[in-house]
């Protein structure tokens, strides 16, 4: 299982990185991640997904099913940045002065939309 989880890091390795600082030099603190949304939307339908957005105003839902039938489970990754001042000197430092990514809902949003690529 070890070998499997390092194989789909390096994988989309690239993809989670570019995803990720994307949503980190654009924040959007909660219920105004309308471009944060948008990103997510695109790429879930990409990936053929049964996808619902507005939810909740700036929610993102898709349906993945597996092949077999039975229970069902819940994947969520929060998208809300912080209205906290950047001060660092990344190159992909936010833009949007007093909102950060500080939280790191930026990477968990990242990762789990690459985790489904897969």
């Amino acid at each position: 299982m070890v070998n499997k989880i390092n194989e789909l890091c390096e994988k989309y390795y690239d993809k989670i990185v570019e995803i990720r600082h994307q949503l980190h030099m654009y924040p959007e603190v909660g219920y105004e991640e309308h471009n944060t949304s948008k990103l997510v939307y695109n790429e879930l339908k990409n990936l053929n997904l049964d996808v619902k957005n507005n939810v909740a105003k700036t929610g993102v839902i898709a349906l993945l099913k597996g092949k077999y039938p039975g229970k069902t489970i819940l994947l969520r990754a929060d998208m809300d940045a912080l209205r906290v001042n950047e001060e660092t000197n990344l190159e992909f430092k936010s833009k949007i002065p007093g909102i950060m990514h500080a939280c790191g809902h930026d990477g968990h949003t990242a990762s789990l939309l690459v985790r489904l690529m897969d």
